[in-house]
């Protein structure tokens, strides 16, 4: 247990790198701000905050804790209200470069990982390839995406993967004499693999009355993303009822 203590101490010591390969790198940087706790496995990717304005003054969005955080768009869920920075957006970016990759599909609106009851959750899979963010609020979530990078790299593309989710968790309880619900909707994803396999849990959940956070179903589902020639796509490959925590 020594060593990464030892390890650490040698870095002190050693003082900052005779040359930093990437301490020049600019890239897209000005336009976006990373989301702490979201790169991947590698450590060369990550998802990012940012807007549709070409110059964004960073330091009106600055918090005390060094943060950034875009109090406007708190509870705008789409992230679709425009203000003097633009839309809000959340990007993939490639740390090595400072490029911005593409657009997750996602609106959370800070770099830090939880503001109380929201929060921004990202999945990668071990290769660093397949990745999935889901934000999301205390009793449901706001948006759950999952996308792909390719080669050069590229961001092949991102999927709805809430949207289909939450579909799929319906027509299960439909033919499971469920029959039809109301109340919020929470996920938690499990894990994204290589293959693009998403494992995930869809909640359904009591969001007032005297029975508020009571779970009422809880279904587990396997989800795969594939590459078509038309863009990505996910298909399901199980669904089954899944203890409620």
């Amino acid at each position: 247990m020594s060593k990464p203590n030892k390890i650490a101490t040698a870095l002190k010591e050693a003082g900052p790198p005779d040359f930093d390969p990437f301490g020049n790198v600019k890239g897209d940087s000005e336009k976006f701000r990373v989301i702490h706790g979201t790169a991947s496995p590698d450590g060369r990717y990550a998802i990012a905050l940012g807007f549709t304005r070409e110059k964004i003054d960073w330091e009106q969005l600055k918090d005390q804790a060094g943060t950034y955080f875009a109090e406007d768009y708190i509870f705008d869920e789409g992230g679709t209200v425009d203000s003097e920075d633009g839309k809000l957006l959340n990007y993939v970016v490639d740390l090595t470069t400072g490029h911005i990759l593409g657009e997750t599909g996602c609106a959370f609106f800070g770099t830090r990982r939880n503001y109380n009851y929201r929060e921004c959750k990202v999945l990668w899979s071990p290769d660093s390839k397949n990745f999935a963010e889901l934000s999301s609020a205390k009793w449901n979530y706001v948006s759950c995406r999952a996308g792909r990078i390719t080669a050069g790299p590229k961001l092949a593309g991102t999927v709805d993967v809430g949207k289909y989710a939450e579909k799929t968790a319906s027509s299960y309880l439909k033919t499971h004499k469920h029959g039809e619900y109301e109340g919020s909707i929470d996920i938690g994803i499990d894990e994204v693999s290589d293959q693009g396999l998403i494992r995930l849990t869809i909640l359904g959940q009591n969001s007032g009355g005297p029975h508020k956070g009571d779970v009422n179903f809880s279904v587990a589902e396997k989800i795969r993303m594939r590459e078509t020639p038309t863009g990505l796509r996910l298909e399901t490959v199980s669904v089954r009822n899944a203890p409620a925590e």
